[in-house]
């Protein structure tokens, strides 16, 4: 029999196929991108635009329980919850190329998702508590230092500069993109 003949297999048994599309679908709807390979890319945007067609077609509060099932998630599922009220689109954007086996590598995102991070809270809240550090009144004199000691780091700071002049001229000439390899070898 000639099943399965138009469907991308990834590579993978149905199991593994159906959970690692079930993974990349999860992160998508929390994250708001994922990168990935270009034909998991294309099989991410397809089961991502289904999966979010489905939900529009159903009731508020059944939306916010599938979505709760999937992600787990509370906030992440209001927040999809928001996001489907607008029209949701899924974009694949090619990147480059994998370093370790030169693969081609997209990212897959929904347009018009903002992930708010919690991070940036955090940080606010580290910078208010920190305190000025209280400066000497006694001495603010340089500390005294040896002839040698400055002759010293003159000297190294030269070499370090004549070092970088000499870097930048060999590096001006060379490619600095990526280039993709010309066989399997990588040669």
């Amino acid at each position: 029999m000639y099943k399965l003949a138009g469907r991308r297999k990834l590579g993978r048994k149905v199991s593994h196929r159906r959970s690692l599309i079930k993974n990349q679908v999860r992160s998508i709807l929390t994250y708001g991108k994922v990168t990935t390979t270009t034909p998991k890319a294309k099989v991410l945007k397809a089961n991502v635009e289904s999966y979010l067609n489905d939900l529009n077609s159903k009731a508020e509060k059944v939306r916010k329980y599938e979505l709760l099932t999937l992600l787990g998630d509370d906030s992440s599922a209001n927040k999809m919850v928001e996001y489907l009220k607008s029209s949701p689109k899924v974009k694949i954007v090619k990147v480059g190329f994998r370093d370790g086996d030169n693969a081609e590598v997209s990212r897959v995102s929904l347009q018009g998702f903002s992930s708010k991070v919690k991070k940036d809270v955090k940080t606010q809240k580290s910078v208010s508590k920190k305190t000025p550090l209280k400066q000497d009144t006694k001495d603010n004199k340089p500390p005294v230092q040896d002839e040698d000691a400055v002759e010293l780091r003159e000297a190294k700071e030269e070499r370090e500069s004549d070092k970088a002049k000499s870097l930048a001229k060999n590096l001006k000439n060379r490619f600095v993109g990526k280039e993709r390899a010309r066989s399997r070898s990588g040669i």
